[in-house]
């Protein structure tokens, strides 16, 4: 029985032993190694300390323990949101989190790169396909989508819970936190702002709710004066009598001062002739018809 107790405590002695060879190889690092203040003030935690040596790795450690809670590091802090407590960083290729406030590991080892953030979860690129982390540390929408920077318009970001993303075949869709597709595919193009979800086909630009219900259907893309020129009594008016507009960018329909739409956005250009005349062309090689000012195409035979 003696036997054993003396082999147990010469075990819990050696482990004390190594214990502070490491306490003390950290505490030596810790003394040696340069202070870097503008990762330190990414913690709220005032224990927590970040130091980096000369070829640029960082290790974060507690000033207060001299615990060294990270070694040889990259940090990411331009990934972080306003007001984000979850710090990413690089370790031989892979990934992790460390929480700012308590100075814990929340998860480490995934094996991705992550390009940004947003609403907590974290764009990351495998094999050059796009997949979200959260901010447990869980792959919740698997890599399978087009990276960010292939998008015409679009880059993956998070707003309102939803996030458009792009397949490899170049449709759009919609999808929530947990990768369901909200919206589509669709052959165009979906962009979001506060306003809502505008979808743009080949004919229209639509605007739905973060709900996706139809707020308008025809959004406008465009709308521009036309000036018809009219004799009064001081001479030639400018004044605005009649608009142009365009629902996709690159055809044009009339509308009058009211916003009543006199013509479907079928032209190419619309230029205004005379008081009462407009050339409305329907393609760059001058195939053209003649309308009036309530969008009728003028028969010139009569």
């Amino acid at each position: 029985m003696k036997k054993i107790v003396t082999i147990i405590l010469a075990i819990i002695v050696a482990l004390g032993a190594i214990y502070s060879a490491i306490v003390f190889v950290n505490w030596d690092y810790f003394k040696s190694a340069e202070f870097s203040p503008y990762y330190t003030n990414k913690f709220s935690n005032p224990d927590i300390v970040v130091k980096y040596h000369p070829v640029k790795y960082y290790s974060v450690f507690n000033s207060r323990t001299g615990e060294r809670i990270l070694k040889n590091v990259s940090l990411h802090s331009s990934i972080m949101e306003q007001g984000d407590s979850l710090l990413l960083f690089s370790e031989k290729e892979k990934f992790g989190g460390i929480n700012t406030i308590t100075g814990e590991i929340v998860f480490k080892g995934i094996d991705s790169e992550p390009i940004f953030k947003s609403e907590g979860m974290i764009a990351c690129i495998k094999n050059e396909k796009l997949g979200f982390v959260n901010p447990s540390g869980e792959l919740v929408i698997d890599y399978k989508y087009v990276h960010p920077d292939e998008y015409e318009f679009n880059d993956g970001y998070f707003l309102n819970g939803l996030c458009v993303v792009k397949d490899f075949n170049k449709e759009e869709r919609l999808i929530d936190k947990l990768g369901n597709t909200v919206f589509g595919p669709i052959d165009g193009t979906i962009e979001m702002n506060d306003a809502g979800v505008f979808v743009k086909t080949d004919d229209r630009i639509t605007q739905y709710s973060f709900d996706m219900e139809v707020i308008n259907r025809d959004i406008l893309y465009d709308v521009s004066e036309l000036y018809l020129e009219s004799e009064t009594t001081s001479g030639v008016s400018m004044e605005p009598k009649m608009f142009r507009y365009s629902l996709e960018g690159s055809k044009y329909g009339l509308m009058d001062c009211n916003g009543k739409k006199l013509t479907e956005p079928i032209y190419l250009c619309i230029m205004p002739l005379s008081d009462n005349l407009i050339k409305a062309s329907y393609d760059e090689y001058s195939y053209s018809v003649l309308l009036n000012t309530k969008g009728e195409i003028v028969d010139i035979n009569q």
